[in-house]
C-alpha cells in the first residue's frame, strides 16, 4: 500500500477548487464534482468562495481562499484519512475538466 501524504492531498483539492472558481465555464463542473464526493457544507462553502473571487475585497482573495481550503481539507483528512482517494479524486477531475476547456491551470496558487 502506496503512502498517501495527506497534505498535499488538501493543497491539491484546495488549488484545484481556487482555480476552477476563477471563471463560470469551469466553476460549474467543479462545483458538480465538490457536490457529489462530499456533504453539503463543502458546496456551501466552495459558493462563498466563488463569491469572495469573482467579487474580490482584497487583491489576495484567491491566496485567502486557497489557505482556507487547504485547510478544511486537512481538517476533513485528519477525522478521515480514508477520504484521500475523495478528495484527491476530486482534484485531479476538476484539473482535467480545466485542461479539456483548453486551459492551463495557474501554479501561483
Amino acid at each position: 500500500m502506496a503512502h498517501v501524504h495527506l497534505p498535499r492531498v488538501a493543497w491539491d483539492g484546495a488549488r484545484a477548487l481556487i482555480y476552477a472558481a476563477q471563471d463560470a465555464e469551469s466553476f460549474a463542473p467543479a462545483a458538480a464534482r465538490l457536490a457529489g464526493a462530499l456533504p453539503d457544507e463543502y458546496w456551501d462553502a466552495y459558493m462563498v468562495t466563488r463569491n469572495r473571487i469573482v467579487r474580490p475585497h482584497r487583491p489576495d482573495a484567491d491566496a485567502i481562499e486557497a489557505g482556507l481550503w487547504r485547510q478544511r481539507f486537512s481538517e476533513l483528512l485528519v477525522l478521515r484519512p480514508d477520504l484521500a482517494d475523495v478528495v484527491r479524486g476530486l482534484a485531479d477531475g476538476v484539473i482535467s475538466d480545466i485542461v479539456a476547456l483548453g486551459r492551463r491551470p495557474s501554479m501561483h496558487v
